[in-house]
């Protein structure tokens, strides 16, 4: 069985991250992953990643020797080229086309908007201190357009109601008469 951290977050004293943390175990339960631990940064705001103590913690429990995500067996961090060239070589492993490193960034973003995760959320797994930032992340989702539509589908239906005109039959009786000229 994988193991996982959880990592919240909040930028303000007034935010929670219970929600964060129910919805995180929750993910990591459907994949199958055993929570190893669970970090929480309060209050971070929209501080560098050398300044927020509880994703250090999460790098130090990681990789015990580094406080990078992707590093060589020794513990050292990938250079910018190897971690594009491996990232490379795991698309062509995966038959697909090459990808930047930002697209994993990118499509972590846009998988959560298309499963429906509330894009106040993503923002703050993402480390966005402006919710503008995490809009792009849902622009061309199409469950997201659809569940717009239907809900303002839903919001419209009792404003607009289709006329009441009565059906008659065609005959002479009941035609309009000639306008006069």
């Amino acid at each position: 069985m994988k193991k996982c951290i959880i990592y919240a977050r909040c930028s303000t004293k007034d935010q929670e991250t219970a929600n964060q943390l129910a919805q995180l175990r929750d993910y990591a339960c459907k994949q199958g992953w055993e929570v190893h631990s669970e970090v929480v940064d309060v209050c971070s705001g929209s501080k560098g990643a050398g300044e927020r103590d509880g994703l250090d913690k999460v790098f130090k429990l990681a990789h015990p020797q580094s406080k990078h995500v992707f590093v060589n067996p020794d513990g050292r961090p990938y250079t910018r080229d190897v971690f594009r060239q491996r990232l490379n070589r795991w698309c062509a492993r995966a038959g697909i086309p090459e990808r930047p490193p930002y697209a994993l960034r990118h499509f972590f973003g846009t998988t959560q908007a298309s499963g429906g995760t509330n894009l106040a959320i993503i923002a703050q797994l993402m480390g966005h201190s402006q919710i503008q930032t995490t809009t792009r992340y849902i622009a061309n989702v199409a469950v997201v357009h659809q569940q717009a539509a239907a809900l303002m589908q839903q919001h419209l239906a009792g404003l607009i109601a289709p006329p009441n005109i009565p059906a008659t039959q065609p005959n002479s009786a009941s035609s309009p008469p000639e306008p006069s000229t």
